[in-house]
């Protein structure tokens, strides 16, 4: 984190897929003019009337004509496969997409997940914020959204639900009927409003990109909570954020936490650390803390506290039948003619000479060219096809990423504790690759260990 630092050049995506999701998203729009982008998906073309044409898109035209999914998911899946191209289209270059959706429907419940896929393989950090149908639903419903739910949670990063009866019980039984569908919409707003605003606005303490996506990529069920009270009472703030609708769990458990304390400019250090001393009681002794205070002037004599967590269970990855195909090693006398990088805490100031100046992996699909002895590596040297490549795998106890070229043969390579990585121009330690993450074509290999040297990697985009 830096107080320097500025997000403005995050590229955010939401969507919002069905009739609950759709609504949410109409409402953010009218709300946030800026930069983010917001789609509505739905396969009633009736229902998406209100929402401007730039900003709309009937799923499954062919398939459905704009009728609707009938309440059926397979329906709801069918219609998004249909319309791939369009919704790759959204999702190229984003670095952050939301895919919010009401559970329970045919449309939220089918689509939603081939649509964070599709997020996904763009290289996106993909959080879904869903609801759960009030209990009155009935429990077909409730069923299909737990089917949902199950569905959508292997291709997002993170998943906030809220579920609608919790919502129901804070506010009281005798809120009207349409009131309480409103509340719904409202909640996922709340929600994807909240996590954008800390990604996007720069503060005192400020929050980067790079944060928010080491807490939330592999985080499973998130938990999300904001909680507002008047600038006397800070820690009161933080109680009302963990008492949000939105934490139907014990955060004793989670291990990462996002925490952003807003106020006005008259927000004092006592203020921030009062918030912070009863958000951090609440969550796992030796969780970490990513930490973040802003300003917003709109606040005035109020105090905002914003909480993103996660417990990060182990991830379950599918098993890849593809076999391996082992890096050979390059001759020593190749190996001699480069120079050796050592790893410093600087940026590396120029990516692409760093990338000329490495040695790379040999392809094995051709052969390997010969090279006189007294020859200069750089002119008689026509090596074959560097690596390059997307991150599927990577394996935190044996120190080995499994990558995906994009004729779709993959290798095993091996890191340790001296292997030297850059990751967005910038010295990075093992932990902070993720699966997604585009190899470079580069040097890496050392012979005489067996493991690499030095790799260069950059936010992917999956081929």
């Amino acid at each position: 984190m830096s107080p320097e630092s500025n997000n403005s050049s995050v590229k955010i995506r939401v969507l919002g897929i069905g009739g609950g999701g759709s609504n949410a998203v109409s409402r953010m729009m009218r709300d946030r003019p800026d930069s983010t982008v917001f789609k509505c998906f739905n396969t009633d073309a009736q229902a998406l009337s209100s929402v401007p044409q730039h900003m709309r898109l009937v799923l499954g035209q062919d398939l459905l004509r704009g009728l609707g999914a009938g309440g059926d998911p397979e329906m709801g899946r069918n219609a998004a496969e249909e319309s791939a191209y369009e919704i790759n289209s959204i999702c190229q270059d984003a670095d952050m997409v939301f895919v919010t959706a009401g559970m329970g429907g045919g449309t939220g419940t089918g689509a939603a997940p081939v649509v964070a896929r599709m997020a996904r393989e763009c290289g996106a950090l993909v959080v879904g914020v869903v609801t759960k149908p009030f209990f009155f639903e009935g429990g077909a419903k409730q069923r299909l959204a737990e089917e949902g739910v199950s569905g959508l949670e292997p291709f997002v990063d993170s998943l906030v639900i809220v579920p609608n009866d919790r919502l129901m019980r804070m506010s009281g039984a005798n809120l009207a009927l349409n009131k309480a569908f409103k509340l719904a919409d409202s909640a996922l707003k709340q929600a994807v409003l909240a996590m954008a605003d800390v990604v996007t606005h720069k503060g005192e303490i400020n929050v980067d990109f790079a944060d928010v996506r080491s807490v939330l990529t592999h985080g499973g069920r998130c938990y999300f909570a904001l909680g507002q009270d008047n600038r006397n009472s800070a820690a009161q703030a933080a109680r009302k954020a963990l008492a949000s609708p939105f934490l139907d769990t014990d955060l004793t458990q989670a291990r990462k936490a996002l925490l952003v304390v807003s106020g006005s400019r008259r927000l004092k250090l006592g203020d921030v650390q009062a918030a912070s001393e009863v958000v951090q009681k609440a969550l796992h002794p030796d969780a970490h803390i990513i930490f973040g205070v802003t300003t917003d002037q709109s606040l005035k004599d109020e105090i905002r506290v914003t909480l993103i967590a996660s417990a990060q269970p182990a991830v379950v990855k599918p098993v890849d039948t593809t076999p391996v195909i082992e890096i050979p090693d390059i001759d020593a006398s190749i190996a001699e003619k480069v120079e050796p990088v050592a790893a410093t805490n600087k940026m590396v100031d120029n990516i692409e000479q760093a990338l000329e100046n490495s040695l790379p992996l040999w392809n094995t699909d051709e052969p390997r060219q010969e090279q006189e002895t007294e020859c200069e590596v750089d002119s008689e040297v026509e090596p074959s096809e560097a690596l390059s490549g997307v991150i599927r795998d990577i394996d935190s106890e044996f120190r080995e990423i499994t990558i995906a070229e994009k004729k779709g043969k993959l290798f095993t390579l091996v890191v340790n504790e001296a292997t030297h990585l850059v990751k967005d121009s910038r010295d990075v330690g093992f932990e902070r690759l993720s699966v997604g993450d585009r190899i470079q074509p580069v040097s890496m290999y050392k012979p005489s260990t067996g493991i690499l040297d030095k790799l260069v990697v950059a936010r992917g985009r999956v081929y």
